[in-house]
């Protein structure tokens, strides 16, 4: 069986080398058979689909305390495994028998499950976005496909370097992700792939997945397997009862105090956590459909949401007027994928989508996700507004990037204050039937609170054609003249980025080989 994998590896190594030629590499090894640890692994989480591995990473969230590692104690609360099993996994991944990395753990806990590709690449996605903001850098990709590599070569004995690998991704998201590329044009290669965040769950599902599937599906995680072990109980991520675990103190210290995790009291368990107590569960549902206010809970203060207008100014509605209810979704599918958010949870709903004077109006409801989302309804929010205003964000680069090339976000629905009074159109001095230069002062105002100020609003403004003040075919030459004016404004701001930049590494060049001249002076005087 060695045989047959390292055949696989050979074949597809004509492929071409980089991120999938070291997966097959590590995960083909005549190890995994021959040392036992595969199929034991398989055997372990071959029971786990995609609702299991977010429930292990759900519980490890309520374990976290920051570091970022495990102790023996919290694996076992994060693994439904019996003592072998236990032992086995502690053995293998733990580092020098102290503590085990949290990531390490949940990317074995993924790796080694039944999920689909998609499901895994995704999920591995989510657990290397430090900011949980739902996009990447290139360096946290590079790091979740090392972490692969990692779990699979200790599992074959085929360890790969990261010294090796992280260079060839680096160059294959460049070449595969079109914003990666943009990003490296404008800030240069190490600072794009450190620090810029481009790579949102659309890249992920369209260029990353794509990219692996070939090599992931030589790996003997695909070989059926028999034997597993039961995964987690329904519910087990989100039940509140902790039981007591002592953490030993550190050797030589005999006046550290041993530290136990909080233990709910009985009587303050959340109803329905018993299973002896469920009908209670029921009777307090009852009891709120009863105490439902008379006006519906329309009054009430929502608990996490966030009311926003989207205004798409350079979109037609007549494009979609034929089909609301298409475009509400597709909307939807968009702005999820482009948040990180399940399409399924109403995280996103359209409430309406209206005409606005040339333009389309879509007034939106936001929610956190439930349980796995740290982010608040006013954070999505601002994520959401940084993503309609760059080109290059996972929002901009989908299906609805024809409707949002100038859209703007609104704490408040859009409205003009235009009163023909404040300023009329000036008369001319050489008599009424003399052509009229087109004169407006108006002012566009919205209805918000304070603590939103930090939101750009804009107003719609009543066009010059509509007053008589000139034609039509007037007004749209002069707002044709505008758009261009802008459209070299942004262009004349993108050639300043780039000249910044190459200054910058001007610079930099200049430092070291002064640096370099100084050393070569001090040597020639030695």
């Amino acid at each position: 069986q060695g045989g047959r994998w390292v055949g696989r590896a050979r074949r597809f190594a004509k492929m071409g080398s980089g991120y999938s030629q070291a997966l097959v590499a590590s995960g083909a090894a005549p190890g995994w058979s021959s040392t036992g640890r595969g199929p034991k692994l398989r055997q372990l989480f071959g029971g786990y689909r995609v609702t299991d591995i977010w429930a292990v990473q759900r519980k490890f969230k309520a374990l976290d305390d920051g570091h970022g590692f495990l102790s023996f104690e919290e694996v076992q609360e994060l693994l439904c495994f019996e003592e072998p099993g236990q032992l086995f996994i502690w053995d293998l991944f733990s580092q020098q028998n102290e503590l085990m990395s949290a990531k390490e753990l949940l990317t074995v806990v993924c790796v080694f499950s039944s999920a689909f590709v998609e499901e895994k690449v995704q999920f591995l996605a989510a657990v290397f976005d430090a900011a949980g903001r739902g996009l990447r850098t290139g360096k946290e990709i590079a790091d979740c496909g090392m972490m692969v590599l990692t779990v699979l070569g200790k599992t074959t004995g085929h360890l790969a370097k990261a010294k090796e690998v992280t260079p060839q991704m680096q160059a294959e998201l460049v070449d595969m992700i079109p914003a990666c590329a943009e990003a490296m044009e404008a800030l240069g290669a190490k600072e794009a792939f450190l620090n810029e965040r481009v790579i949102g769950s659309l890249e992920v599902d369209r260029f990353i997945t794509p990219s692996v599937r070939d090599a992931y599906e030589s790996l003997p995680l695909l070989d059926p397997v028999t034997g597993t072990a039961q995964p987690p109980p329904p519910g087990w991520a989100t039940a509140q009862i902790r039981e007591t675990v002592p953490v030993p103190a550190k050797k030589g210290d005999a006046s550290s105090p041993r530290k136990e995790r909080d233990v709910a009291p009985k009587d303050q368990l959340p109803v329905g956590s018993d299973p002896s107590l469920r009908h209670l569960s029921w009777m307090s549902r009852l009891e709120e459909k009863e105490n439902v206010p008379a006006g519906g809970y329309a009054d009430a203060e929502p608990v996490d949401t966030a009311h926003r207008w989207i205004l798409m100014q350079e979109a037609e509605f007549a494009s979609i007027a034929k089909d609301i209810p298409g475009f509400k979704m597709m909307f939807c599918k968009g702005v999820c994928s482009g948040l990180g958010l399940p399409l399924h949870g109403n995280c996103v709903e359209v409430l309406n989508v209206s005409n606005g004077s040339g333009s389309i109006v879509v007034e939106i409801l936001m929610r956190p996700r439930s349980h796995t989302d740290s982010r608040t309804a006013i954070a999505l929010a601002g994520l959401l507004e940084k993503q309609l205003a760059s080109p290059h964000s996972a929002l901009r680069r989908g299906q609805l990037s024809k409707y949002l090339i100038s859209a703007q976000l609104l704490a408040a629905p859009p409205q003009a204050v235009c009163d023909e009074t404040i300023a009329p159109p000036t008369p001319s001095p050489h008599g009424p039937d003399s052509p009229k230069i087109p004169v407006q002062v108006q002012d566009g105002g919205t209805q918000t609170d304070s603590f939103e100020l930090g939101t750009p609003r804009a107003a719609v403004i009543k066009g010059a054609a509509a007053t008589g003040a000139c034609t039509r075919q007037e007004e749209e030459e002069l707002a044709t003249q505008i758009r261009e004016a802008v459209r070299q404004l942004e262009m004349a701001r993108q050639r300043q980025t780039k000249a910044k930049a190459g200054e910058k590494k001007a610079l930099e060049e200049i430092r070291k080989r002064d640096e370099l001249i100084t050393q070569l002076r001090d040597e020639l005087g030695a």
